[in-house]
Order: C-alpha cells, then sequence, then structure tokens
C-alpha cells in the first residue's frame, strides 16, 4: 500500500471494501469519480502487480467483478459447489442426489425383513447426511450444512424424502433386530443438532405402505382381535406408530 499512488490507492481500497462479494467496474468509477480511461489503468496496474483479480459471478456473468487478489469468492459469486465454469453442473448434482437419497433411504428402512417397522429414531439429521456425503469421495470440496440442506430440500420437493420430527426412543426397544452399535443408533433429542430428521419415501411402483405399519409383519397378527388377549386397543407397537 506504501508504494501506492493516490490513484491506485483509491481504487485498491474501494475493491478491499467489497470483500468476498467483489465490485463491479461502474461501480468502482462511480465511488471514485475517476475518468474511464484513467480507471482501466489503474486496475490494470493493480492486477500486473497482483493485488486485484477479476472474477466470474454466475449471477451477473456479462459484468466484470474484482476482488483483491488473496479473497475467495463467495457462494453468491460462484454459485457455490452446484457450478462448474458459471454452469449448473447437473451431473453432479444428480450423483449427490443419489448419494444422499440411498444414505437417507438406508437408514429409513430396517435391513431385517421380520421388522415390525422403521426405527425412526435411525432417521438421519442434516449433519448426519453431510457427513455422509463429505466422507464418501463423491465430491472434492467440504459441503456445508446449508448447501446440503439446498440439496435435501430438493429432494423433498421431488417427492423422494419427507422432514420429520426427532423420535429419541423408539430406538431402545431394538424392533429392528440392530444393536445400538449400528449405523445411528440410539440417539436422545439433545444429541440431534437440527428440529427434524429425514425419512426416504419408497416408491409407490415398488413400495407396500402395509410393510410400513406394525400389522402388516407382526408375528401376532393372527391372533389379533378386539376382544383378544391381542387387540389394537393393548398393542404397545399400533400405539407407538401412531405418535410418529
Amino acid at each position: 500500500m506504501s508504494t501506492l499512488g493516490g490513484e491506485e490507492r483509491l481504487v485498491y481500497q474501494t475493491v478491499a471494501d467489497a470483500q468476498n462479494e467483489g465490485i463491479w467496474t461502474r461501480h468502482i468509477r462511480d465511488r471514485t469519480n475517476l475518468p474511464q480511461s484513467s480507471l482501466t489503468r489503474v486496475i490494470k496496474g493493480l492486477e500486473s502487480r497482483g493485488l486485484i483479480k477479476a472474477v466470474k459471478s454466475v449471477k451477473f456473468p456479462t459484468k466484470k467483478i474484482y476482488m483483491l487478489s488473496e479473497i475467495t469468492p463467495s457462494t453468491e459469486v460462484t454459485g457455490g459447489p452446484w457450478f462448474s465454469d458459471q454452469e449448473l453442473d447437473v451431473d453432479f448434482i444428480r450423483v449427490l442426489s443419489n448419494h444422499a437419497y440411498r444414505f437417507i433411504y438406508h437408514r429409513s428402512f430396517p435391513r431385517r425383513g421380520d421388522a415390525l417397522f422403521t426405527i425412526h429414531a435411525n432417521l438421519p439429521s442434516t449433519q448426519d447426511v453431510q457427513r455422509s456425503v463429505n466422507e464418501s469421495g463423491v465430491i472434492k470440496e467440504i459441503l456445508s450444512a446449508e448447501h446440503v440442506q439446498s440439496l435435501l430440500e430438493v429432494l423433498e420437493l421431488d417427492g423422494k424424502i419427507e422432514r420429520r420430527n426427532p423420535v429419541a426412543d423408539i430406538g431402545d426397544w431394538g424392533l429392528d433386530g440392530d444393536d445400538e452399535s449400528s449405523v445411528g443408533g440410539t440417539r436422545g433429542r439433545g444429541d440431534m443438532g437440527t428440529s427434524w430428521v429425514w425419512k426416504a419415501l419408497k416408491n409407490p411402483k415398488t413400495g407396500n405402505v402395509w410393510s410400513d405399519v406394525p400389522c402388516g409383519s407382526c408375528p401376532m397378527f393372527d391372533f389379533c382381535s378386539d376382544n383378544g388377549p391381542v387387540s389394537p386397543a393393548n398393542c404397545l407397537y399400533f400405539d407407538q406408530w401412531f405418535d410418529l
């Protein structure tokens, strides 16, 4: 900074004030009141000395945006992990979405065919999905919880998953045949980290709603009746399922 002239210092400070959002050349001119010819000369000089750089903005692809060379552009400028060379990376989003859906699906439905119903204490939070994606190797950079949240909301709008209120006590029953060391384990509300968890929705063409209620695979189904020793009125599983 000590070696900069008056005009250079003025432009440099204007670009620095924009931080990681960057600033358009017209706005630099408006704030410095420099003639266009002088501004162009100063910007070229600062660029050649490695003090500022031009970046591309996904929002304003035709505008030239400048920021300090050591600054990393914000996701508002770059579009975040979903963009590559200013283009929406549809294939990349599809790969991440498929991974997230498979992870949620395996946590949503029991692995044993004789399980009575989905153990909702194992349903993943946004942070669980974030950890799975970041550890999967399908992406080089680290996705933030905000990025993963936006990805999950797209899956939700597509009808592939739904958000649920966390249920802490169902996993204690152990009805899915997995112990607490299995993926997800038994967690309390205080450990969820979010106000909801995510559950996958089965494809209507292949899924069976009857298998997601306790009666569908209950071993006492043949003995259950209104007046019998086993009935919907005193069924522990049925009462718990109604609370989901």
